[in-house]
């Protein structure tokens, strides 16, 4: 069964991400009885007439959508991509006679919605890497193995939808075949590519939808296995990459781990990795410095003591504080992002924020203005009782949190205060001017 991977995904807010989903998958694929083929939409002006040309040069008996985002997470620039992938989905429809299956991180959030919205042949949720091969056996000889982690299907009865695939021991995961991407192109964009060393995330962050797709226990790959993949970047000719895990220093040691294996095999690379400030100590960044950490996100997502507390970070001002001394003495640029709009928001917490990261060193800090709602989240769950949305209220199109009485006054005040600092950017909205 000939098999094409679309890769849907279009949104470029920081730099154009690698699909690393579907780059993961195809090493799973016995190419004799599963050719393939790798679309790409990133960079495609007009994303239905790249699908056309493919359909009709290629011929597929299968075609995948991986999936990666719903919508660009801004209230105040909504963008909603269901739309467009479903234009995708029946062009497949008008223009072939290839089952349709769908997957990606965003299936993963809203598995059952998203398959009712696109109306696919089949879908996974979850992780697909040891799920593909045997659904497209299932597709070819029409008989799906019904015991499939994730597996979506229409049925008689209606949808059914596996829970969540998820691999509990990813260290037997094959290796990403990323040389079935466009690497040049994301090159010549400046993107690098990204790694997974862990998945689930043991934190409680209210807005996030990792521990409801993923789940709360961390499964992570061992140093071994990590260094394994920093060498097929290597080469491949990519000297930097990023680490996409929530937070890369916990459980305590982790980082440590993985480090002291660079170190080892002599690797001469550049890293990006997000950082937890109350895990941070002298002693670990001094060790990751020397593998190789080159740029730090700071996973703060506020800076208020309250709206901390409020968004269950688990990290207090004076952390930050902590880890922008630690980031300084060892000279490593930071970014922070804020999230403003949560449970508790009020002018005083934002300005409390934006005053103590004004004092801090971040290379950037990105703002985003509203909260997304994600379903199976605490932030549901305030929205809910609240009274702000129903509890069965259909969360497929995005719907956003912003505290009472904010819509008033925050645009415009984030604006003024982002105004006085070159640096400080408010997603989905324009730069107003800065202070030299």
């Amino acid at each position: 069964m000939r098999v094409l991977f679309v890769s849907t995904n279009r949104c470029r807010e920081i730099m154009p991400p690698m699909p690393l989903g579907i780059a993961s998958l195809v090493p799973y694929l016995d190419p004799q009885r599963h050719p393939f083929q790798v679309l790409d939409l990133m960079f495609e002006e007009k994303p239905r007439d790249a699908l056309r040309r493919a359909l009709k040069q290629f011929e597929p008996e299968a075609v995948a959508f991986s999936i990666r985002n719903l919508e660009n997470q801004l209230m105040v620039k909504p963008e909603y991509y269901l739309p467009e992938i479903k234009g995708l989905v029946d062009e497949v429809r008008s223009k072939s006679q290839a089952k349709v299956i769908i997957g990606g991180a965003a299936v993963a959030v809203l598995p059952e919605a998203v398959f009712r919205y696109l109306e696919p042949d089949a879908g996974i949720a979850g992780e697909a890497e040891e799920v593909i091969g045997p659904l497209l056996d299932g597709l070819e000889t029409g008989q799906i193995p019904p015991h499939l982690p994730g597996l979506m299907l229409k049925t008689r009865r209606g949808v059914q939808v596996k829970p969540n695939a998820q691999v509990p021991d990813l260290n037997r995961l094959l290796t990403p075949n990323r040389r079935c991407l466009a690497l040049e192109i994301y090159r010549k964009h400046g993107s690098g590519p990204n790694l997974v060393s862990k998945r689930g995330c043991a934190f409680g962050c209210i807005f996030c939808d990792t521990p409801v797709s993923e789940g709360r226990k961390i499964r992570a790959k061992s140093p071994t296995r990590v260094a394994d993949e920093v060498k097929s970047l290597l080469e491949l000719g990519f000297e930097e990459c990023f680490i996409t895990d929530p937070i890369f220093n916990y459980p305590p040691g982790y980082a440590e781990g993985v480090a002291q294996e660079f170190i080892r095999r002599g690797f001469i690379t550049k890293w990006t990795a997000t950082l937890h400030p109350r895990h941070l100590t002298a002693e670990q960044l001094d060790l990751l410095k020397k593998a190789g950490l080159a740029v730090v996100l700071l996973g703060s997502d506020h800076a208020s003591a309250d709206m901390l507390t409020a968004y269950d970070k688990q990290i207090t001002p004076a952390e930050l504080t902590a880890a922008d001394t630690l980031l300084q003495q060892y000279q490593i640029p930071y970014f922070i992002s804020l999230l403003f709009g949560g449970p508790g928001e009020s002018k005083e917490t934002v300005s409390q924020a934006l005053d103590l990261v004004a004092a801090l060193h971040p290379r950037l800090v990105t703002m985003r203005l509203g909260i997304r709602v994600y379903p199976g989240t605490p932030l549901h769950r305030i929205a809910v009782r609240e009274g702000r949305i129903k509890p069965r209220a259909d969360l497929l199109k995005p719907v956003f949190y912003l505290a009472q009485g904010a819509e008033d006054w925050i645009v415009e005040f984030t604006q003024q205060r982002a105004a006085e600092h070159r640096h400080w950017i408010i997603s989905g909205l324009p730069k107003t001017g800065s202070r030299p």
